[in-house]
């Protein structure tokens, strides 16, 4: 028995040796471009089964061009090479059956003449491709309805949020610019734009990126994050297609509303036009219950890029935006001071209209494939005009009047500005180190007038009355001229490491004169001037920057320890007052950041970042606002910058296979010399706000984003956590406090898609929230937010589809006129017309039962207040709309 099972042994451990021998190898190579032959750094490679072609693993090339394969199992691979802008490369391998190590040598890609900088875009088939700090999805593998929007594609994606107002969030962080084919659109902003005027079906891909943002400028306000992205890319059979929507509406209440939009894509242009316009709050494009007040927009854009040959290209485009509002008003403001309280209570009705204008340009010039020119300016005029009539309260205690009367403020204001940068960017070849150079300016002016005609009644403590009449024109010229510059400088120190240089300075002059004139009792004109509200100030100031960062690269992970020091100078000259303030300060200011792969699918981040933040221009004025007698504003000369210490730790899990989603976010803020309101009061209740700083506020935030599909492609939940607890200081009265904040919001979302045939989405929210203040501790609150909401839509024979929408939602723990619930719903009926569905009339509903409303609660530091604005009713809309570009390229 003894024999048997020794020999037993001896043949494990034979064969157990013969696997440790024969079960792995490895491949290395450096890939390089054929014509500079300079190292390819980030290149993909895949390393593909050579029997079925199913991928085995996934590298990148670093800064030197070098990849490898460690520890892979021996069989017979194809090595699959893609790099932006390079032909596509196939390398069979079958040595690695024989020898323990491949070492391909040098890999030569070609380039196809055509670089799409500076997005990268991936061209793979699967529904989820991950490639470092991109995460690409399959248009195709997300079903939306027929003619939809990029919008609602958007939200069918993990990890996408959607705002209301149309903001775009990835992973609780806000979306800064949106690319199709690797160039922006409207100068990769304006996003609600370019969402809701692109049509679904053009899309091939999705790719959410975060990138780090451009080298230049002084970015020393950045907290550290990369910034957040979209690329998208155009179906091949979708590319020199014109296409495009032509929408009219009417509605009740004598409401219109047109919509047209054109678009067409190739490899070497773009183009993106829109005209839009309506006076029903949005409802064309199904936000009318959405939004407060009584709104009309009007939107004219247009964007084109060329790639005019292998070394020029630009981008410009022009955009219009017309807005007019009618808002109403009433709100409730409870303010804390130290032994007593005040209650406000307004009635405000605001008209305003604003009309922008800009133009875009950017141009870029390749020298040569080592050396790059880049313009951009942008000219933006602006106009803006308001009428607001303001009627008050205010209360020592609920039923003892302090303070009445009526506000009457009237503001034009005309501005415009450009904004040019010129940069240069160089590739050495030896090190393949790049050098980047910036210089920029940047110019504004403005004036702006104020008529404020208000009439304000005090109650004495023996109930006697007096009161006092301000009749006003405030006139106010500004203009900023800023100067900067940037040299950014990468040095290789060895394989995978490099020291980041960078060094900028900033030279900004704001001057601002302001003049107050008065109600003149003897010629009754308002022509008295009031030198003591009126001032002409001038702010300098300049900054010096340099920074030093050791970058380091593995294939997983990459890690940055960055140390800068921010020298910076502000002067504050006011010809009328004496003396004049300078403010000089130098700040330290280190950095970390830290990311590892888990794996293909699974990543940890970790930032630490300094930044400093600067007083504005109107907090350092040491003069009175007086336009809103029971809040009269101070600025303050000799205000300190802030610094603000920010730590992130993320983890960001997609599983390709399930396509389950899973982000946890965890944040802290610690702040020294914040700029806070301090507030004091009289025995009336009128408040003096001026600016100070103060040490010792912090905050922790927690977001918590799921997405798991469920029975095939037909379902998937989603969940969103988000906490934040934060402590902030208060100075009331003299006396320093501090309010702590604590805020839960947690919803749910179950989506489901049935055979083309019924699609509906439902939806739960709970919102907790809950302050406490240290010097008056009678006033601690805590109250809730519930909202439900249920979407769907039938598809019946014949092209006809009926949608239905339910929103309930409960607000608990306000003050009592301000509690609500609010049962909301909204019907259609529509039926697509002509082949492939290019046509549809659509007859809907919104607000059926007319019980739309909107309450809002705003926690400051030493006040609470509840607000209940006008929103739009029951409106009828019957509307038509007609789509281009449904058909195939042939």
């Amino acid at each position: 028995m003894k024999r048997i099972l020794l020999l037993f042994l001896m043949l494990l451990s034979i064969t157990r040796a013969r696997g440790q021998a024969s079960v792995t190898g490895a491949i290395q190579g450096r890939i390089f471009d054929s014509q500079s032959h300079l190292p390819l750094s980030s290149a993909t490679i895949y390393c593909l089964h050579m029997k079925d072609s199913s991928q085995a693993d996934l590298t990148f090339s670093d800064k030197n061009g070098n990849f490898s394969f460690p520890n892979i199992k021996r069989d017979r691979y194809i090595l699959y090479i893609k790099y932006l802008g390079y032909e596509t490369l196939m390398y069979p391998l079958t040595e690695l059956l024989n020898i323990n190590t491949i070492d391909i040598g040098s890999i030569i890609l070609k380039k196809t003449g055509l670089t799409l900088a500076p997005v990268e875009i991936i061209e793979t088939k699967s529904p989820l491709n991950i490639r470092k700090d991109t995460i690409e999805f399959a248009a195709s593998y997300f079903k939306t309805r027929t003619n939809s929007s990029l919008e609602e594609l958007l939200k069918k994606i993990p990890g996408v949020q959607i705002d209301n107002d149309g903001t775009i969030r990835l992973n609780g962080e806000v979306v800064k610019s949106i690319f199709i084919n690797g160039r922006p659109l409207f100068d990769g902003g304006d996003i609600n734009l370019v969402t809701k005027n692109l049509q679904a079906d053009l899309i091939d891909k999705i790719q959410l990126i975060s990138k780090e943002p451009n080298t230049g400028d002084l970015a020393i306000t950045s907290d550290g994050k990369k910034i957040k992205t979209i690329n998208l890319t155009i179906k091949e059979n979708k590319q020199n297609l014109l296409s495009g929507e032509t929408t009219i509406g009417v509605s009740t209440d004598k409401n219109f509303g047109t919509k047209l939009n054109l678009s067409k894509f190739t490899n070497s242009q773009q183009l993106l036009a829109v005209l839009n316009g309506d006076n029903m709050n949005g409802a064309l494009e199904g936000m009318g219950s959405n939004l407060i007040g009584k709104e009309s927009n009007k939107n004219v854009g247009i964007n084109y890029n060329k790639y005019i040959n292998a070394k020029i290209s630009a981008d410009i485009s022009y955009l219009m935006k017309d807005k007019q509002n009618s808002l109403a008003q009433k709100s409730a403001r409870e303010t804390f001071t130290n032994n007593s309280n005040y209650f406000y209570d307004q009635q405000i009705n605001n008209t305003s209209s604003s009309t922008t204008n800009s133009i875009n340009i950017n141009f870029r010039y390749k020298i040569d494939s080592t050396q790059s020119i880049y313009f951009n300016t942008n000219l933006l005029q602006s106009t803006e005009s308001s009428a607001l009539e303001n009627i008050y309260s205010s209360y020592s205690t609920p039923d003892q009047a302090a303070n009445s009367g009526t506000m009457n403020i009237s503001t034009k204001r005309n501005s415009e500005s450009i904004n040019s940068t010129l940069k240069f960017e160089k590739i050495f070849q030896k090190k393949n180190n790049p050098l980047s150079i910036l210089v920029g300016y940047s110019g504004s002016s403005g004036k702006e007038n104020t008529n404020n005609l208000t009439q304000n009644v005090l109650r004495q403590t023996n109930n006697e009355s007096t009161s006092d009449t301000i009749k006003q024109n405030n006139f106010v010229n500004r203009k900023t001229e800023r100067l900067f510059f940037s040299i950014d400088y990468d040095l290789p120190l060895y394989k995978s490491s490099t020291i980041q240089l960078k060094l900028a300075s900033d030279y900004n002059l704001s001057p601002l004169t302001k003049k107050v004139y008065g109600y003149n009792a003897a010629s009754h004109v308002i022509d008295n001037p009031i030198d003591s509200l009126g001032n002409n100030f001038n702010t300098i100031s300049f900054q010096k920057y340099i920074k030093a960062a050791w970058h380091i690269q593995k294939k997983k992970y990459d890690f940055t320890f960055s140390f800068a020091i921010l020298l910076s100078e502000i002067s504050n000259n006011d010809i009328q007052l004496t003396p004049n303030t300078q403010i000089k300060s130098t700040s330290l200011l280190p950095g970390l950041t830290f990311n590892y792969s888990l794996t293909n699918s699974k990543t940890v981040h970790f930032i630490y970042k300094r930044n400093p933040k600067f007083p504005s221009l109107n907090s350092l004025q040491p003069i009175q606002d007086n336009t809103n007698l029971l809040y009269i504003k101070l600025g303050n000369p000799s205000l300190k910058p802030e610094q603000l210490d920010n730590i992130t730790l993320s983890y960001d899990n997609f599983n390709p296979n399930n396509m389950r989603f899973t982000s946890i976010s965890i944040d802290g803020n610690f702040s020294k010399d914040q700029i806070i309101n301090g507030t004091s009061s009289d025995s009336s209740g009128r408040q003096i706000i001026q600016p100070l700083n103060a040490t010792g506020a912090h905050n922790f935030g927690l977001n918590i984003t799921t997405s798991i599909p469920t029975t095939g492609k037909k379902a998937v939940f989603s969940t969103v956590t988000n906490c934040r607890v934060g402590k902030d200081i208060n100075f009331v009265n003299g006396d320093k406090g501090y309010y702590k904040n604590l805020t839960i919001n947690q919803s749910v979302k179950y989506e489901y898609l049935y055979n083309k045939s019924l699609d509906f989405y439902i939806s739960a929210a709970l919102g907790y929230n809950s302050v406490g203040y240290s010097n008056s501790r009678q006033n601690n609150n805590q109250y809730f937010n519930y909202s439900f909401i249920f979407n769907g839509n039938i598809n019946l024979p014949f092209g006809v589809v009926v949608n239905g929408f339910i929103s309930y939602i409960i607000s608990n723990g306000q003050s009592s006129e301000y509690n609500f619930r609010n049962l909301k719903i909204n019907a259609s009926i529509s039926k697509f017309l002509f082949s492939n569905q290019q046509g549809v009339i659509k007859l809907g509903v919104l607000d059926l039962l007319n019980q739309n409303s909107d309450i809002m609660r705003q926690v400051g530091e030493n006040y609470v207040e509840d607000t209940r604005s006008n929103v739009q009713k029951r409106l009828i809309i019957l509307k038509f709309s007609y789509f281009f570009g449904k058909g195939k390229r042939k």
